[in-house]
């Protein structure tokens, strides 16, 4: 998703790599200039993909009812199973049957007590210790799980309780993509596999991106974030991306992209490009005779990067400093600033 003079940070949250238990990747940096091409400073906003290339086992099976025999399972669950199993006619190992579901009990598929029982396509087989089944013996077990979560810190030690965001949680093979808004300088990834003898083979890979307005900067300088309730996180980080993307257009006519550094005046006008492009994704229809306030904003954010091309803003730095034209020319001596205001 590169836009003019984008610096992007490539992240390599986990390699493709199997994991048996739970744990945590290593932080990445987000400021870290040797990451990338170009550009520094912290990014804000990642696309973060997850590849699940292999997943092997099945969660514990609990049993009940008058001693019931030991069942395992093993296998390559091939899709999302809740597994029941009930004895309906009790006997011995070989001579008691019952019935068996991979969908919580919603179908059934009959079946005669053997040691090893293949359920059907499902990828699981059931191994059956030998003892008496009773009538009242069912045992029960689901497929096991992959959560993970993306956490972030802004010192790279204390790491924010509340996570950012999380992937959709995982039980077979299968891809993600996932957007994560407002970032601090860290960011790192968690993961929890739920399940006895259960791996997942999975990779976490992605890239950070340096916007001028995150989702704060839009709840606080331009669109109440209740307006924001029926647009997703990817929808969100689109139109901040596409907001950047925007005054960079402008930006980059004086400046040598990617920027270092900017003001909050540079960020509420971006979120006021992305606040009109968040109203038209979700859909909005100002009163009769009522102004547009999201179009006002909108020509009012281009107006100033206009000007910012034209005047220049003394709280931007870029990638040469000394070169606001992109000329290759040292700028004239600065005239007189004073607190961020242009005096003649």
């Amino acid at each position: 998703m590169s836009g003019p003079g984008r610096a992007e940070l490539a992240l390599a949250l986990h390699a493709s790599g199997p994991e048996t238990s739970s744990g945590v990747g290593d932080a990445i940096d987000l400021a870290d200039p040797t990451g990338y091409d170009n550009g520094v400073g912290a990014r804000s906003l990642a696309y973060v993909d997850l590849d699940v290339l292999a997943a092997s086992g099945m969660g514990p099976v609990s049993s009940s009812g008058t001693l019931p025999p030991t069942i395992t399972l093993s296998g390559a669950p091939s899709g999302t199973i809740s597994f029941v199993v009930q004895c309906l006619t009790a006997g011995a190992l070989g001579t008691w049957s019952g019935q068996w579901s991979a969908d919580g009990g919603a179908t059934w598929t009959a079946f005669t007590s053997a040691a090893s029982v293949v359920l059907g396509s499902t990828g699981v087989t059931v191994a059956i210790a030998a003892g008496n089944a009773s009538t009242d013996n069912v045992w029960t077990s689901s497929t096991p799980t992959l959560s993970i979560t993306i956490e972030t810190s802004r010192d790279g030690n204390f790491w924010h309780k509340a996570t950012i965001g999380a992937f959709d949680p995982v039980a077979v093979a299968g891809y993600q993509r996932k957007a994560f808004i407002d970032l601090d300088r860290y960011v790192r990834a968690r993961w929890t596999v739920a399940g006895v003898g259960a791996s997942f083979t999975f990779a976490l890979s992605g890239a950070a991106m340096l916007v001028y307005a995150g989702i704060r900067n839009v709840s606080s300088l331009a669109l109440r974030a209740q307006a924001l309730v029926d647009l997703t996180v990817e929808e969100q980080a689109d139109g901040l991306v596409a907001a950047s993307d925007q005054a960079d257009q402008k930006l980059g006519a004086r400046y040598k992209l990617p920027l270092v550094s900017w003001s909050l005046g540079i960020s509420k006008h971006a979120a006021s490009i992305a606040s009109l492009t968040f109203m038209q994704a979700r859909g909005y229809a100002p009163e009769p005779g009522q102004r547009d306030t999201f179009r006002d904003a909108y020509n009012q954010a281009i107006d100033f990067f206009d000007d910012v091309f034209t005047r220049g803003d003394p709280s931007i730095t870029d990638q040469n400093p000394a070169d606001d034209f992109n000329t290759g020319l040292p700028d004239p001596p600065p005239r007189d600033w004073h607190r961020g205001w242009y005096t003649r």
